[in-house]
């Protein structure tokens, strides 16, 4: 199946052009009907731009992520592509950046790739967008994106989106219409974690499934078993440990357990040592173990404590009653000694 009839129907979603060549995927030339806005104001949201400053790094935790593990989170949420795509071919090219001559500002585009589409052994581009708040012109921006990147690139394009917001919202599709004619409807490719349950993801062993359980849906009495099947599938992923230590920082950048639930899930981790090495667990688990051990190690010294100053004061009454002349089984009676110990009391008379 050529990349195009996958792109324009049999998923639902990509770019529809109305006058479309014969041959291949090449488009017409995207001419902009007029808009219902003022022609300035259409040309400059034609830019590439972020209209709210980001003061979390959110955009550079995910960045990170996608970039790092690309082919496992497109193995995960899109495996239809997946299974198309040449992953021994993938080549970065986003950081390049896009201008806006209007305001003398400048934007990279998250995730550019291009790689092999396996059935045609043709080049495709895909752009992955992360957002984490809402946009309400978001479709329209993607749709920006994808015009951007197609004059540059003349390939065709794969365009998808993660949000990472908690809101509801979720447009998949912009269209540019005249008078009564859609002269374009285009859709993107959307995922959004928040509606996502994350139980669906717990058995997956995938890294980036396993981190982003963190931004999915859960219910607050859950949030430590989410961490501790978050925490599992990191002993079992093959990983480096360099790359293990940021997805726990990324992890617990989105979901950070109070003392309390962080002692119910060191709990539960310190019941099953065959499954958990504590020892590769980050530096965070680690101490915060340590320290709820040694919480418990001085409960227990003090629980022997008091058991060694009850003993004493036991075998100070039975060398009082074998002064007395109290039979062994009459001081039995009296402590929780038993005979062996008594006689040995009894010999230091």
């Amino acid at each position: 199946m050529e990349f195009c009839d996958i792109i324009l129907s049999d998923i639902h979603h990509g770019l529809t052009i109305l006058n479309k060549h014969d041959k291949g995927c090449d488009m017409m030339p995207l001419v902009l009907s007029p808009r219902k806005y003022p022609t300035m104001q259409g040309l400059s949201s034609l830019i590439v731009k972020e209209e709210k400053p980001s003061y979390i790094p959110h955009d550079l935790l995910f960045k990170k992520l996608l970039k790092t593990f690309f082919e496992q989170f497109i193995e995960v949420f899109f495996p239809n592509f997946y299974r198309n795509i040449d992953f021994q071919s993938v080549k970065f090219v986003s950081e390049e950046i896009i201008p806006d001559a209007f305001k003398a500002d400048q934007r990279r585009v998250d995730i550019v790739v291009e790689a092999k589409w396996k059935s045609t052994d043709s080049l495709i581009i895909v752009h992955v967008e992360s957002q984490s708040y809402v946009q309400k012109d978001f479709n329209e921006r993607m749709f920006h994106y994808y015009c951007i990147l197609y004059n540059k690139y003349r390939k065709p394009i794969l365009p998808l989106a993660l949000f990472t917001y908690d809101e509801p919202w979720n447009v998949d599709r912009f269209a540019i219409e005249f008078d009564t004619s859609k002269v374009v409807q285009f859709q993107y490719y959307p995922i959004h974690l928040k509606q996502l349950n994350w139980r669906d993801f717990m058995r997956v062993e995938n890294p980036v499934s396993a981190a982003l359980m963190s931004k999915m849906g859960y219910n607050e009495d859950e949030r430590v078993k989410v961490t501790f099947e978050f925490v599992r599938m990191m002993q079992t992923l093959k990983i480096d440990r360099g790359k293990q230590e940021f997805l726990f920082q990324f992890f617990e950048m989105y979901l950070q357990l109070t003392e309390e639930e962080v002692e119910k899930l060191m709990a539960k981790i310190k019941r099953d040592p065959e499954t958990f090495d504590l020892s590769s667990l980050p530096i965070s688990f680690v101490e915060r173990g340590k320290r709820i051990g040694r919480e418990e190690g001085r409960k227990e010294g003090r629980k022997e404590g008091r058991l060694e100053g009850r003993l004493e004061a036991q075998e100070l009454v039975a060398m009082n009653m074998l002064r007395d002349n109290f039979s062994i089984d009459q001081i039995m009676k009296y402590t929780s000694l038993d005979k062996e110990r008594i006689r040995k009391l009894r010999d230091k008379l």
